[in-house]
């Protein structure tokens, strides 16, 4: 289970991920035994690996999975060996509901708030209504930064990835693999045709990772949005203890 906020490098780590299972080549899953919300994916038969992108489908832009259920994750995991599930944009409670899943690992990925929510406003002029900025989402980061700094435990056996560092450190990849148990291939160049690709650029060019940093310099986030970030203490603990910067200073607030 791969948990991620929309425009937080998530289908990079999964894309890296699959290639680091063993997987080479993408064959598009049937899916028409499945809900909707797992009709888009793909899988390595030869590999035994499967990626289920975005289960959360629509029902991530009210931050949950709707009417999917535990049996229905089961079932989508059935037909590979291992099964990889995208869940964006998505309220960890709704773990309780995925916890009865067997054999399951949790990867928790976080982006730095400032490039992330920068990422999300550029979007959005492409994408109305898809990329939320709205105070319901900064609780939802808070969330995932109050469970990335351990004060909560919604995700059993899980792995924390600062994309920040993912992009930029392949020793911390090796880290990353190592606690998957999976070799580290390496394979983070691929811009994927899932998501979007970026906010900033054709879907086909990857960027640079000077530029995935500074987001936030090419559309610099509203005042408003900044004293909504700041209000939410939390998020700024997380960016001086896993991003490496004070909060208030590099938004410019007064």
């Amino acid at each position: 289970m791969v948990w991620g906020l929309k425009r937080s490098g998530i289908h990079l780590l999964v894309n890296w991920l699959f290639a680091n299972l063993g997987a080479s080549v993408k064959e598009e899953l049937t899916t028409t035994d499945l809900p909707r919300q797992l009709h888009d994916g793909f899988c390595d038969r030869a590999a035994g690996v499967a990626f289920f992108n975005n289960c959360g489908w629509l029902y991530s832009r009210q931050l949950g999975l709707g009417p999917l259920t535990a049996a229905d994750l089961e079932r989508a995991a059935a037909g590979q060996p291992t099964t990889i599930f995208g869940l964006e944009d998505c309220a960890l409670r709704w773990s309780s509901m995925t916890a009865s899943v067997p054999d399951q690992r949790n990867v928790l990925l976080l982006r730095d708030p400032l490039n992330n929510l920068a990422s999300r406003l550029e979007g959005s002029t492409t994408m109305p209504g898809q990329l939320r900025t709205d105070e319901a989402f900064l609780d939802l980061y808070a969330e995932y930064a109050t469970e990335v700094l351990g004060r909560t435990a919604h995700l059993p056996h899980r792995t924390v990835v600062s994309f920040n560092r993912f992009v930029v450190d392949p020793g911390y990849r090796d880290g990353i693999a190592e606690q998957l148990g999976v070799p580290n291939r390496d394979e983070v160049s691929e811009v994927s045709p899932y998501g979007g690709g970026s906010s900033f650029s054709s879907g086909s060019v990857p960027s640079s990772p000077d530029s995935l940093m500074t987001r936030y310099q090419q559309r610099p986030l509203p005042p408003r949005l900044v004293e909504l970030l700041l209000a939410r203490p939390v998020i700024a603990e997380v960016c001086e203890t896993v991003f490496g910067y004070d909060l208030a200073r590099l938004a410019g607030a007064r």
